[in-house]
């Protein structure tokens, strides 16, 4: 799932840093889950492959309770 940088602009009620702390810490849980994809020698592409929008809004929802 890609976060548009300009997104923050259009819910102006959120913009108090909370969209750009969310993100953040999304890139971060993504790249970690990469890392140890590679670990266990899996490409980067089978990666991306079996990430989902599942896997996606299950992460999102992690990171926003750490918010």
């Amino acid at each position: 799932m890609y976060l548009a940088p300009n997104v923050t602009a259009l819910v102006q009620p959120m913009d108090q840093g909370v969209i750009e702390k969310l993100k953040r810490i999304y890139r971060k849980q993504v790249l970690r889950r990469l890392l140890m994809a590679e670990k266990d020698e899996e490409s980067v592409a089978s990666f991306t492959e079996k990430l989902n929008m599942k896997d996606a809004f299950c992460m999102l929802a992690e990171e926003w309770d750490l918010l």
